[in-house]
């Protein structure tokens, strides 16, 4: 009598994805001894003239004083929120960014994957770090020390980068029960900074208020909160550039974590990029950022950014 052995092949079972909730904790948790953010895996997506050099870091590098970029660090995004793809300017968006002409600007994709955490220094961009990144990159171009101020409230006499390295060195972030209030403290400081003027910033003479200074060090705009999200809808072209919110705009479209990072050669910081001309519907178009990955590999003599026809 013949028997029959009926063999049950197992099915592999797959693991459900995370909650929401845990990858969007999982981009905000940040070292506590370094303050450095665990996440390892960036994304950045911005929009230039044709006629703009090869991008070689992760933020501008046209702006120089006595040998040092004035850029110290560049914003960028958890890449994880933009998968599954999103179309490119839906990214953009998220980011409270736009692309000003389409029909001329190239879009500029980069993601980055540094091994070491020291090479990019990512940390959410909440006013406390902006405080902190002022005060220490302040030091370092401008030479300042605590003894260039002698009350924190410098008047606008001084040089207004000069007001804002002593503002931001004087900031103290005091644990307190009552949420508000210690978030009062930071947006306030923030604010002031935001409106402080002065005589020009002797590394950039055009600026001569608080928020120029800090758009040189960081690409810091006018829909900036300091939460550590970017505000969507922030900037949009088909209203006229920054658009007026109200705080229950600001705090409802506060939707992607956002970091600083530091303005490093792409190469250094283990970054992949492409840069694309315009053609019909790029901006709509999906962007993968895995395709990115494995298509954006650097030009193998200085680093810079691949050029490719169509979005990845």
């Amino acid at each position: 009598m013949a028997i029959l052995f009926i063999v049950a092949l197992a099915t592999p079972v797959q693991a459900a994805p995370p909650a929401p909730a845990t990858v969007v904790d999982n981009t905000r948790v940040s070292d506590p001894d370094s303050g450095v953010a665990v996440n390892g895996d960036f994304t950045r997506v911005f929009f230039l003239p044709g006629s703009v050099a090869p991008v070689l870091n992760i933020g501008r590098t046209d702006l120089v004083y006595q040998g040092k970029l004035i850029q110290a660090r560049a914003f960028m995004s958890a890449t994880i929120l933009f998968q599954p793809a999103l179309r490119a300017i839906d990214n953009a968006h998220f980011v409270g960014s736009d692309d000003p002409d389409p029909s001329t600007n190239d879009l500029v994709a980069m993601r980055c994957k540094a091994a070491d955490p020291g090479e990019l220094q990512p940390r959410v961009a909440s006013w406390p770090n902006v405080f902190t990144f002022a005060t220490s990159d302040l030091a370092d171009l401008m030479v300042y020390t605590p003894a260039d101020c002698p009350t924190p409230d410098l008047d606008p006499g001084y040089p207004v980068d000069q007001r804002v390295y002593c503002k931001a060195q004087s900031f103290s972030d005091q644990a307190n029960v009552m949420v508000p209030l210690v978030l009062q403290n930071a947006v306030d400081t923030g604010a002031t900074i935001f409106q402080y003027t002065g005589t020009p910033f002797e590394a950039d003479p055009r600026r001569t208020t608080g928020w120029g200074v800090l758009s040189d060090l960081y690409g810091i705009g006018w829909g900036f909160s300091g939460l550590g999200y970017s505000v969507e809808n922030s900037f949009l072209v088909s209203e006229g550039g920054n658009v007026p919110l109200t705080a229950a705009q600001s705090l409802e479209q506060s939707v992607v974590t956002e970091y600083l990072v530091m303005n490093v050669p792409l190469k250094d910081a283990d970054c992949r990029c492409v840069r694309v001309r315009p053609y019909n519907k790029r901006d709509t178009s999906l962007l993968r950022w895995d395709r990115v990955w494995n298509v954006g590999k650097l030009d193998p003599d200085d680093g810079h950014c691949v050029s490719r026809a169509n979005l990845p």
